[in-house]
């Protein structure tokens, strides 16, 4: 069994593709601006449970990181990831399986606390289930049989995105 010890090795094994379709990842300003990317960017904070901005205009990223550090937040602190495109998500999701029970919190916003729903044992499975494909679905296992009992935050799209060209990406695994 692996484990998560924390959000910063997450981050590393996410990037190194550890966990299956993710959105590709900027760790500095200038590697973003210097990228060629020009679709929506999410703007996020190392330290968990910190201030994120999601689906902003690639060119308004340098003016809203300025307005990030007057307040106080650190550039060094922040990276950046492409943001999926606007209205393909069909489900936002955090689910735990810990050994056989599973239990989900789930919604159709980009902001899972918006309109957010919860559901637990076999709903869950069904839930799920009823919304992904069969290769995305196989993926959620496969994180799974390396990470069993882990926690995963992911989205499922109606069209691919990500660096794997899949409709599942996942943006977190916990187990930590």
């Amino acid at each position: 069994m692996k484990t998560v010890p924390d959000k910063h090795v997450m981050l590393e094994l996410l990037l190194k593709g550890e966990f299956g379709n993710h959105m590709p990842v900027w760790w500095r300003l200038e590697d973003l601006m210097t990228s060629g990317f020009s679709g929506p960017v999410a703007i996020r904070y190392k330290i968990p449970g910190n201030l994120w901005q999601q689906g902003l205009p690639t060119e308004e990223i340098p003016q809203r990181v300025e307005v990030l550090e007057r307040r106080g937040l650190h550039q060094r602190l922040m990276y950046f990831h492409a943001w999926p495109p606007y209205g393909t998500l069909a489900m936002n999701f955090n689910v735990i399986r810990s050994g056989g029970y599973w239990d989900m919190d789930w919604s159709t916003n980009p902001n899972l606390r918006v309109g957010q729903r919860h559901c637990a044992g076999s709903v869950a499975v069904a839930t799920l289930r009823s919304v992904c494909g069969d290769e995305s679905w196989d993926s959620l296992h496969e994180v799974w049989g390396r990470y069993p009992n882990s926690a995963i935050d992911g989205t499922y799209h109606c069209i691919a995105a990500g660096v794997g060209e899949s409709q599942l990406l996942i943006w977190e695994v916990r187990n930590y």
